[in-house]
């Protein structure tokens, strides 16, 4: 493969993850996701972070007079 076609292969890799994993919270919310020494967070409470962490990043990108572009989004994942 050269490198276009990693880079395709790879993004589409991250929008498969990233719908799975919506999909798992919505279907399985208090479901552990991870387990980490003793902590244990559920899909819910992930994907809650996540989105928060999302939107803070959003935030300062446009703060900085950026555009929002879902590369940056992804990229954060």
């Amino acid at each position: 493969y050269d490198n276009k076609e990693l880079t395709k292969i790879h993004e589409l890799n991250q929008f498969v993850f990233l719908h799975r994993f919506e999909a798992y919270a919505k279907y399985y919310p208090d479901h552990p996701a991870i387990l980490f020494k003793d902590q244990i967070w559920t899909y819910t409470q992930v994907n809650s972070r996540a989105n928060e962490i999302a939107n803070f990043l959003l935030k300062r990108k446009e703060a900085a007079g950026l555009d929002p572009s879902t590369e940056f989004i992804i990229g954060t994942f």
